[in-house]
């Protein structure tokens, strides 16, 4: 059965498909349904696939024939495409170290020191990029290696670029050549901006027309006599760069300039007050002065002189003080007043002899304040030598001041008062044994009458089964008669 074939006559534009216009398998009155190829080209697809095989002839080996040798010529070439991979790749790699010491080149400046070399080197590595891209592999390596070279060769200058202008500033500041310094120091700061002396080299750089204009202003000003302005101008301008030569020196001579003339004005000061016999003020002034210049000779001698003429002074003060408390009489504080003047130096004669005199007189006064005030103790005989000793020294010290004549008096009196005797009559029960302690007993008595010195006395009364009793009293120089009773009448046991 065959296709019916297109009327040559209709037009070529794609059919436009409809229900009214193509038939249906079920109504064969339609026109020939599209289906109908489509079921006999599947029935000759399954007896091709289940049938032909069969009918066929069947081979003795199954393997497949070998291919016929190719006899056409290759166009490729396998060996030198992986030359130029080879290649490719080592241009790759010295090119991303020479875009690396590129960029190292830039961060320290190269542009400003080495611009002419820098481009020219950089010109390599562009011919190399032509090569590259006509593939030429290999002499696009070459070309990036002289690039990498030239810019490696130009990196180690680098240390060295930076080192000069550091020196070349350095120089610059020294001979006062602001335009040098600034050039020399802003290279350097270009190159290291983080190294110190880049950063401070260009300070000072920058800051020495500045430093110029006030060492000018300071030179004027010392010549007009202003030392305070010109050190201020100078102080300044060693402000702005410590390290500059002119500036040191110029401050540190104005300094020294100042420093001179107060320690002159110290010395002046202190002559005149020396002179003056103002040993304090003129020691302060000498002080200051030696605070100035500590080594200075002639202030030193005349430090030692003005504290030798004030020790001096101190000493014979002392002196006239402890005379005048000895005319008191005031002993302790005359001989506290030798003493330091003994203390400040020792040795000297008259502070020994009047610290002498008046450590006796002290001694003195202090007896005889302890003898006048026991009189009572006059009664021992011992105490009473004693006491008449004392008597007679005190009498042998020539112009006794007023304490002393009356310790003199007062003691003389006590003395004879001493040997005056007071009556005292006892009274007992005869039946009591009576004893004076430091006289002797008195026996048993209805009544007795003795004569005593002055003095502290104990009456002791004894007898046989009955308790002891004493009885103590004192009698005073000049005392009318005293009577005093005796007895023992508390029994031993009794309630």
């Amino acid at each position: 059965m065959q296709d019916e074939k297109p009327d040559n006559d209709k037009p070529t534009s794609p059919p436009s498909f409809s229900v009214e216009r193509v038939g249906s398998p079920i109504n064969p009155g339609g026109r020939p349904s599209i289906l109908l190829p489509l079921v006999l080209f599947s029935l000759l697809l399954i007896v091709a696939i289940f049938y032909l095989p069969e009918w066929l002839p069947k081979a003795n080996n199954t393997a497949l024939p070998a291919p016929e040798p190719v006899t056409s010529k290759l166009e490729d070439s396998p060996f030198q495409d992986a030359q130029l991979a080879k290649a490719r790749r080592e241009a790759q790699d010295v090119l991303q170290q020479l875009l690396t010491v590129q960029q190292e080149l830039e961060n320290i400046a190269v542009q400003r020191w080495a611009e002419e070399s820098f481009q020219q080197a950089l010109q390599f590595a562009a011919d190399g990029d032509s090569y590259y891209q006509q593939r030429q592999f290999t002499q696009a390596l070459a070309q990036y290696q002289t690039s990498l070279e030239a810019l490696q060769s130009l990196q180690s200058q680098g240390q060295q670029v930076l080192e000069a202008a550091l020196n070349d500033g350095q120089a610059a500041l020294a001979n006062d050549d602001v335009d040098a310094a600034i050039h020399a120091f802003e290279l350097a700061y270009a190159m290291a901006p983080e190294q110190e002396a880049a950063v401070s080299g260009l300070q000072r750089a920058q800051n020495l027309p500045a430093l110029l204009k006030l060492l000018t202003a300071s030179q004027y000003a010392e010549e007009d006599g202003k030392l305070d302005d010109a050190i201020e101008f100078a102080n300044q301008a060693h402000g702005l760069n410590s390290m500059h030569l002119g500036a040191s020196q110029t401050l540190a001579r104005l300094q020294q300039n100042k420093l001179d003339r107060l320690h002159r004005r110290y010395m002046s000061s202190g002559l005149s007050a020396l002179a003056n016999n103002d040993t304090q003020q003129a020691i302060d002034a000498f002080t200051q002065a030696l605070h100035l210049k500590p080594k200075d000779q002639d202030s030193l001698d005349a430090m030692r002189q003005a504290k030798s003429k004030q020790l001096a002074q101190r000493i014979a003060q002392l002196m006239q003080d402890g005379q005048t408390l000895e005319a008191s009489e005031q002993w302790p504080e005359a001989i506290e007043r030798y003493k330091q003047a003994d203390a400040l130096q020792s040795g000297l004669v008259q502070v020994r002899v009047a610290l002498l005199r008046a450590q006796a007189r002290a001694e003195l006064d202090e007896l005889l304040s302890a003898r006048l005030a026991a009189p009572l103790a006059l009664r021992d005989e011992r105490h009473y030598a004693n006491a008449a000793e004392l008597l007679d020294q005190a009498s042998r010290i020539k112009q006794p001041g007023p304490r002393l004549s009356d310790q003199i008096d007062d003691l003389q009196h006590l003395l004879i008062q001493a040997r005056q005797s007071v009556t005292v009559q006892l009274l007992s029960d005869k039946q009591t044994q009576v004893q004076l302690f430091k006289v002797g007993g008195l026996g048993v008595f209805d009544s007795k009458q003795i004569q005593l010195y002055p003095g502290k006395y104990i009456l002791q009364g004894t007898r046989a089964g009955y308790r002891d009793v004493m009885h103590e009293f004192v009698l005073q120089a000049g005392e009318a008669a005293t009577t005093i009773s005796i007895r023992c009448t508390e029994k031993i046991g009794s309630i």
